[in-house]
């Protein structure tokens, strides 16, 4: 029994992701065979992780009946999905994308889906509702280098905002706190928010480490 992870040819970082590259990481290390599937053979720039990678030719050269491949929510589109013949299990890992990628006509049940695997537990409901088949629960986790010995070490006056790809609340977040520092410029609040001590850093561009450095130190 092998193990596959469908995912899109992204070269954004991307949490979900990183997510996704640490699973088939910690297979491996537990004595299971766990392969990452896409478009190219590359490793992401962005996150140090070593795991086996083989592009659409090669997983359908060793795709077998009795092996799982893990489909993300957005990749119900996938093209040949309803065709491939071994147990499936989709990965959801956003409540919002679910469907997004749906064919007409089509459900995750009738594109040979078995279970669903889900990360938070407000998820439950909507599996069970809209999609209607078994799940487990699989919480996320967060890469050790994230935390730090030291919570009395001295902290930067900046404020992280994460970029998400077409996410409209980002420029609605970013525009309303730019504002708010502005305002308070001058006030009782200057000692917490001024245009000198506070600033804002986008996390775009940046590695999985260089993400963890930012968010220690603000």
């Amino acid at each position: 029994m092998k193990i596959y992870y469908l995912i899109p040819n992204n070269e954004r970082p991307s949490w979900g992701l990183a997510m996704v590259y640490q699973h088939v990481q910690l297979l491996n290390k537990n004595g299971f065979e766990a392969f990452i599937v896409k478009e190219t053979q590359t490793l992401p720039s962005w996150l140090e992780v070593n795991v086996p990678v083989l592009n659409f030719e090669g997983f359908k050269k060793k795709m077998k009946k009795s092996d799982y491949l893990i489909v993300p929510e957005v990749m119900m589109n996938f093209k040949g999905l309803k065709k491939i013949d071994c147990k499936k299990i989709v990965f959801i890992q956003a409540g919002g994308y679910i469907f997004e990628s749906m064919p007409p006509g089509e459900d995750h049940a009738s594109l040979g889906f078995t279970h669903t695997w889900i990360i938070m537990p407000h998820l439950k409901k909507i599996v069970e509702k809209h999609i209607k088949l078994p799940y487990t629960l699989i919480p996320p986790f967060i890469a050790e280098y994230f935390f730090i010995d030291n919570l009395y070490a001295k902290k930067k006056k900046q404020i992280l905002l994460y970029p998400k790809f077409q996410q409209i609340d980002y420029s609605i977040v970013k525009y309303l706190l730019t504002k708010y520092i502005e305002k308070n410029n001058g006030t009782v609040m200057k000692q917490f928010f001024t245009k000198e001590n506070w600033k804002i850093i986008e996390l775009k561009n940046l590695t999985h480490k260089e993400v963890a450095k930012e968010m220690q130190r603000s």
